[in-house]
């Protein structure tokens, strides 16, 4: 199982559908989960993405259980984490950004770009 530049985790397939042509269109590497089980599959792998990207509609307890991870784990606590969601409550959590949907296609693009980018260059500055 390859490791991908962004790991997008979006419960709704035509939204995923929509985020996946997006990154295709702009050349980022990218893996897709449907449900957080895949997420968390991906991540056992050892796969380490530039970014997260998680709709926060999956039960709290099971997003809350995957984000402790992402903060805790050695290998997953520096990778920035961009949260989508409809849900006022999403801008408590510990995301690095929170795009409330609905949102527009670039924005989310430019900002995967950018969080993928100092992602980046954290890990240039630590070699």
């Amino acid at each position: 199982m390859g490791c991908h530049k962004v790991l997008l985790i979006e419960a709704e397939p035509a939204i995923r559908r929509v985020l996946e042509e997006g990154l295709e269109d702009e050349g980022l590497e990218f893996c897709s989960a449907r449900t957080l089980d895949i997420a968390r599959k991906l991540l056992d792998a050892e796969c380490t993405p530039a970014v997260v990207v998680l709709d926060f509609s999956f039960p709290l307890d099971e997003t809350a259980e995957l984000l402790a991870r992402l903060h805790t784990e050695p290998r997953l606590k520096d990778v920035p984490i961009l949260v989508t969601s409809t849900l006022p409550e999403a801008q408590q959590l510990h995301a690095d950004l929170v795009l409330p949907m609905p949102f527009d296609l670039d924005r989310f693009l430019r900002s995967v770009k950018t969080l993928a980018e100092r992602t980046a260059r954290e890990q240039a500055a630590a070699r």
